[in-house]
C-alpha cells in the first residue's frame, strides 16, 4: 500500500505549522500545516488557536485523506511521482481533474523525459 514517504510529508508541510488561524492568500482560514476546513477535521476560524501535537495529528489526517484521493486515479507508481501527487492535492485540491494527470499516464513528465 502506497504511502506518502518521510520526506513527502515534509514537502507537505513546507509551509511550516502555525498554531493560530489566520487567512491564506486566497481569505481562506488555515491552521496548522496548511489545514483547511474542507479538508476536514479541525474546522479554522478567528481567533482559533492549537497546539503543535494537534497541528501533527491533523496533518496526518490530511495526507491519509490525499493519498487515497491520488491513489484513485491509478496514475502513480514512482514513490516520488506519489509523493509530488499528494503535495499537488493537499495544496490545490484539484486532483480528479489536474490535466496533467493523462500525460503522466503516458510517461510524459514535466521535464520532457519518460517516467519509468
Amino acid at each position: 500500500m502506497m504511502q506518502t514517504s518521510e520526506r513527502g510529508g515534509i514537502v507537505a508541510a513546507h509551509e511550516g505549522i502555525v498554531l493560530r488561524a489566520y487567512r491564506d492568500v486566497a481569505g481562506v482560514w488555515t491552521i496548522g500545516a496548511g489545514h483547511t476546513t474542507p479538508a476536514g477535521g479541525i474546522r479554522p476560524k478567528a481567533g482559533m488557536t492549537i497546539i503543535r501535537e494537534q497541528a501533527l495529528a491533523q496533518l496526518e489526517q490530511d495526507l491519509r485523506r490525499f493519498e487515497r484521493r491520488v491513489k484513485a486515479t491509478g496514475a502513480f507508481k514512482a514513490e516520488h511521482a506519489f509523493d509530488g501527487a499528494v503535495s499537488f492535492d493537499f495544496n490545490t485540491g484539484r486532483i480528479h481533474n489536474a490535466s496533467w494527470i493523462a500525460h503522466y499516464r503516458k510517461g510524459h513528465t514535466l521535464a520532457g523525459h519518460h517516467e519509468a
